[in-house]
């Protein structure tokens, strides 16, 4: 049987394979009658895979077999076929106590009848896909799946090699998914455990291995398969670089990125990246890498590692060049380098010093801030000043940021002579630290030079030249200039000059010998241009031994005068000086080219802030004359050719502002200009003590106390190392400073920074008490100290606000706080600065509150006439007439005088709120009162004109006449009244219709009467119209002034 057998059961190696049962392809059917088996592993829908000593039952079904009997027959891991069960009724098979390797079992069935005939040869285990019907089972069997490398060049092969354990003289197949998606085979089952293959594209491959013993199903029954590798395939790379921030702060990170690139594109997903680091100065092994397998990495330092250090990135087998990162330390010296090593003897030329905050390693420390004192000795070189001079320096005090600053010196007249310039007296900012020893160094050495004459210098005094009639002049000034680029400082130097292109020097010449002399040495020839002959205007001088100078003069026929300009030569000024800065004005035609200056323009000069809010605070003095003030604009004469912009105002006004200037000229007007000045603040002259609440309670006993350097006006000055004291005495408890001890009159110094501001937090104990914080400044320093501050701490701080707005006119509302008749005196009652109620609605003391820093916000301001309109000293006061309200800020003991010391009159209807909020502590309050309209008239209203209005001849203008109370509000009459109407010659009077009138009638139950306003060219250059009604013997006008055509 077993020699039968195994010829039937060669045929199951199947030569064709498929990766899983769904893909494999149909089999040809039977036919109809042939009998058929089909088997069956219970609980399992493929091989079963179990462990030695277990149990594995089998059923097999028939179909087309009349009484059929069953036989079983199982592969041992020998690879030894043996009968396990013969011919009987049963179709189930149990497979005991199996061992470790790979089991086959197959099922053959036969009828009863043909067995009782010894039919044998009628056994089949065919099933009705054809197939023969064998199971597998596998115990402690499996596949293993190696690749030779997990990434691989595209192009080149990938090798993978299967192993398979218990199972009988395996057979591989291989499959790989390439990263299209798309399934390839190996070929048919071999006994080659290697497989290799092409990756032909980039990208990742999938692979898998089967194995099965010879004789078992290519299907789930009868293979066994592996794990998926994958492979990575890539472009090879080329070139590998590192780039990101290059210095930090050591106890910092900084982010590095590694870029591959491969055949010129950047390789964005490579197999393989590592990090690597050296150092100098540093301690290598102390640094980490977050992300050390990634393109992207952040690097650490420890702050007790500063250094240099170098960085690689290897992507692929690919090394980049070192990339040099610093992680410096602490502040711990300072150098200098100067931009030339001397400078000529010319009292011009300048050198740039550059002073560098290095660390105990020579590194520069990126984010120091502070200052230092610049010292000059020598007389080769001095501080530059003004314009020349850097922003990083004042006085003799330099700025750092980022542990740089510049500042610049300036040649003397004198050669053969040296400076030596040093900085020292290092002051860290806050945010800043340094060593206790700062290394200083000798400082840099600057010798000066003699001059030489070198070149000649050729400036016109307009590079363009009007020819639209003849001879019309331009001054050249021509200078002999050293190697620096300075005039000489004497002697005299022969020149030849020479003029093409149409022009000519004096009488019609065209070259000319002229002398450059004095100091400097200097001269100026005159330049014609010929009528009519445009183009360019060459101008050459030349010298012996000297560079030549040219220059180059646009011939133009200039149009008219189309647009303003404005220069500034010194665009800055400081406030309080009187010759603050001087616009001069201009003009150009339309095509750019400069052209005289109208003497018809009216200049109109608007300042506007940084915010765009215009100012009125500063002085414009035009050349001529004097200016006016219109709104918030300045008009100036015509004529005005320059004007001075200057500040005496006494208010912080330090800042920018840009200047526009406008031709207020009715005809023609001339487009207008701007330029943008610089108010700087004056020398240091105060400083300002400001806590940021003045009252404190048991849950907030810290206050921070901050403090400002400024000039007279209270403008900030950038003046650092001020020594500041500041004293505390209180009535109760104790207090300190900066977290220090505790003490009844606690007292710190502190040195203002670079910004010329200190901070101190100020704490006090849980005691109710006042304390009084005196400030002082050592007796060497030039400012003075403001006055003390107050402090309150108290166990009931104010916690809201509550007063009315009350009518204390006689009248119909007299005492009412619900309405005010317009016209009518308004109070607020209590003042605001005695409405401060505690959060048991206990009165506060003034003195308490008094101090805070509040905000009182008019909502309808036009309900209360007499409101404060400008600010003052100590209150700020901001009028928004497109919300109709206004805002004052200022201490709450400030606020309330103003606003008591002023008489409030109801005015315009509608309902006013008056609200204040406490920014020291939020307490908050409000009250309103309605205004209502008088019934007893006080004026008559004109609208449809205003006050110095420009009117048009012939034209018609549409005008109202309205009775109006105290508080402008209409008034509707019980009975008509007659309104007399006035103008003055060369305007006339007329209803709507054309017809002329004298008067109009505000009829009964109304308020208003219309007319028209015409003006007369023959008879009309200014004038005005009156309004005049009389009622119940009372006698009410109006009048618009200033009327012009």
């Amino acid at each position: 049987m077993t020699t039968k057998f195994g010829k039937k059961a060669s045929s199951l190696a199947l030569g064709s394979s498929m990766l899983v049962l769904s893909m494999l392809p149909a089999a040809s059917a039977f036919a109809a009658s042939a009998p058929t088996v089909s088997l069956s592993e219970q609980g399992y829908s493929i091989a079963a895979q179990v462990t030695p000593g277990k149990s594995v039952s089998f059923t097999a079904n028939s179909n087309g077999v009349t009484n059929p009997r069953y036989q079983f027959w199982v592969e041992k891991p020998n690879g030894q076929w043996v009968m396990a069960q013969n011919y009987s009724t049963s179709n189930t098979f149990k497979l005991n106590n199996v061992s470790s390797g790979d089991y086959l079992v197959t099922a053959y069935v036969l009828g009863a009848q043909q067995i009782s005939t010894g039919d044998y040869s009628a056994a089949t285990n065919v099933g009705s896909n054809g197939l023969q019907q064998v199971d597998g089972v596998f115990v402690n069997s499996s596949v293993s799946l190696t690749a030779s490398s997990a990434t691989v060049t595209a192009g080149s092969q990938v090798t993978v090699t299967a192993t398979a354990s218990n199972i009988y003289s395996p057979l591989y197949q291989f499959w790989y998914k390439t990263p299209s998606g798309t399934w390839h085979q190996s070929g048919n089952y071999s006994s080659s455990g290697t497989f290799s293959f092409k990756a032909a594209t980039t990208g990742t491959y999938n692979i898998i291995a089967y194995a099965k013993s010879p004789l078992a199903l290519n299907d789930p029954e009868g293979a066994l398969y592996s794990k998926t590798v994958t492979e990575k395939s890539v472009n090879a790379v080329s070139s590998v670089s590192v780039s990101g921030t290059n210095d930090f702060a050591a106890g910092n990170s900084t982010t590095l990125t590694a870029t591959a690139t491969a055949n010129g594109s950047i390789v964005t997903s490579p197999s393989a990246v590592s990090w690597t680091v050296t150092s100098s100065n540093g301690t290598a092994s102390d640094v980490a890498f977050t992300h050390p397998g990634s393109l992207v990495t952040s690097f650490n330092v420890p702050s007790s590692d500063p250094g240099t250090y170098m960085v690689t990135a290897s992507v692929d087998g690919v090394t980049s060049t070192a990339y040099k990162v610093v992680a410096y330390g602490q502040a711990s010296a300072v150098s200098e380098t100067a931009s030339h090593s001397h400078v000529v003897a010319d009292g011009k030329e300048l050198d740039t010093i550059t002073a560098t905050v290095t660390d105990a390693n020579g590194n520069a420390v990126s984010d120091y801030s502070g200052t230092a004192t610049v010292a000059i000795s020598g007389s080769a070189v001095a501080l530059a000043t003004g314009s020349s001079q850097a922003s990083d320096v004042s006085g003799s005090t330099v700025t750092f940021s980022g542990g740089v600053a510049t500042f610049v010196v300036q040649a003397s007249s004198t050669p053969g002579i040296s400076s030596t310039v040093t900085v020292s007296s290092l002051t860290a900012a806050s945010g800043s630290s340094q060593s206790s020893s700062i290394s200083y160094g000798s400082g840099v050495n600057i010798a000066s030079v003699p001059q030489s004459a070198t070149s000649i210098a050729v400036k016109p005094s307009s590079k363009t030249l009007s020819v639209n009639s003849n001879d019309q002049p331009d001054t050249v000034n021509v200078t002999v200039d050293d190697q620096a680029g300075y005039p000489m400082l004497g002697g005299t130097y022969a020149l030849h000059a020479a003029i093409s292109g149409g022009a000519s020097f004096s009488g019609s010449a065209t070259s000319e010998t002229i002398y450059a002399s004095g100091n400097p040495a200097t001269t100026s020839l005159t330049v014609y241009g010929a009528q009519g002959v445009t183009g360019t205007y060459v101008l050459t001088v030349s010298g012996n031994s000297l560079t030549t100078g040219t220059a180059d003069i646009s011939a133009v026929i200039t149009g008219v005068a189309k647009d303003l300009t404005a220069s500034d030569t010194t665009p800055s000024f400081v406030e309080g000086s009187s010759t603050g800065t001087t616009v001069t004005l201009g003009a150009t035609d339309s095509s750019g080219n400069t052209v005289t200056l109208p003497s018809s323009v009216s200049p109109e000069v608007t300042i506007t802030n940084a915010s765009g809010t215009a100012v009125t605070g500063l002085a414009v003095t035009p050349n001529t004359g004097s200016s006016t003030m219109s709104g918030t604009t300045y008009d100036l004469p015509s004529g005005t050719s320059s004007f001075t912009i200057t500040d005496t105002s006494g208010k912080p006004d330090a800042g920018t502002y840009t200047v526009t200037v406008k031709d207020g000229q009715s005809t023609s007007p001339l487009a207008s200009t701007s330029l943008t000045v610089t108010e700087k603040a004056a020398s240091a002259h105060t400083f300002t003590l400001k806590p940021a609440t003045n009252v404190l309670s048991p849950s907030h006993l810290s206050t921070a106390l901050n403090m400002q350097v400024t000039d007279a006006y209270g403008n900030p000055v950038l003046d650092s190392n001020v020594p500041i004291t500041l004293s505390a005495t209180g009535t109760a408890g104790a207090a300190s400073f900066n977290s220090g001890s505790y003490s009844s009159s606690p007292s710190i110094t502190v040195d203002t920074n670079a910004a010329g501001s200190a901070s101190v937090m100020f704490n006090a104990q849980d005691y109710t008490s006042t304390w009084t914080v005196t400030p002082s400044v050592g007796s060497s320093s030039s400012i003075s100290a403001p006055s003390a501050v107050s402090l309150y701490v108290q166990n009931h701080p104010v916690a809201s606000y509550s007063y009315k707005l009350k009518d204390t006119s006689s009248g119909t509302y007299s005492g009412n706080t619900t309405y005010a008749e317009a016209g009518n005196t308004v109070v607020i009652t209590p003042s605001l600065a005695k409405a401060g109620l505690d959060a048991n609605s206990n009165p506060v003391s003034s003195s308490v509150d008094g101090v805070d820093n509040v905000t009182v916000t008019i909502s309808h301001a036009s309900g209360l006439m007499g409101l404060p309109t400008t600010s003052t000293s100590s209150v700020s006061v901001t009028a928004n007439s497109t919300t109709n309200t206004e805002t004052l800020s200022g201490t709450l003991s400030n606020v309330s005088a103003l606003l008591s010391g002023s008489t409030l009159k109801a005015g315009k209807a509608g309902e006013v709120t008056v609200s204040i909020k406490d920014n020291s502590t939020g307490a908050s309050g409000s009250a309103g009162i309605d205004v209502v309209a008088s019934t007893t008239p006080a004026a008559l209203s004109i609208s449809g004109l205003t006050n110095n209005e420009t009117l048009t001849t012939g034209t018609a203008y549409p005008v109202n006449v309205t009775l109006v109370d105290a508080g402008g509000n209409p008034i509707i009459t019980n009975a008509s009244a007659t309104v007399s109407l006035s103008v003055t010659s060369g305007i006339s009077l007329e209803t709507s219709s054309g017809v002329p009138i004298s008067s109009v009638t505000i009829s009964s139950g109304q308020s208003t009467a219309s007319f028209d306003v015409v003006t007369h060219s023959s008879a009309f250059t200014s004038g005005s119209v009156t309004a005049t009604t009389t009622i119940s013997g009372n006698t009410y006008s109006g009048t618009v002034t200033g009327l012009s055509d």
